[in-house]
């Protein structure tokens, strides 16, 4: 899966369909492999830059490939902390966010990024 698919479809969705939105494409692409040496464009919302590259990193993480480079843009962190659930979840996030997603100030559980 290219990076700029997800960075295309978050661009066009509604804000509650965002983290199924990541979830749907790490699934995609830890099944059919990673198209991702070309970083897709910044979309000027922190957190949907930062979703990128997280994303982009913890499928790469999951199919044991090298991160691109682009991913450590520092314009892809979130300046502050972005968590998409009701607030008496924020703590769960807190514990169960990935790497790759909290160090970016994105604080979505685990579970969440999983597609059933």
């Amino acid at each position: 899966m290219d990076a700029r698919v997800l960075a295309e479809w978050l661009a066009d969705s509604e804000p509650e369909m965002v983290v199924r939105l990541v979830a749907d494409w790490i699934d995609k692409a830890v099944r059919h492999g990673l198209e991702v040496d070309v970083a897709p464009p910044l979309d000027g919302r922190p957190h949907i830059d930062a979703l990128v590259a997280a994303a982009v990193e913890y499928a790469a993480d999951r199919r044991g490939e090298p991160h691109p480079a682009w991913t450590v843009d520092p314009r892809r962190e979130s300046p502050t902390f972005w968590h998409p659930g009701t607030p008496s979840l924020l703590a769960n996030a807190l514990v169960h966010a990935p790497a790759v997603f909290a160090i970016r100030g994105l604080l979505i559980e685990e579970d969440s990024l999983q597609c059933v």
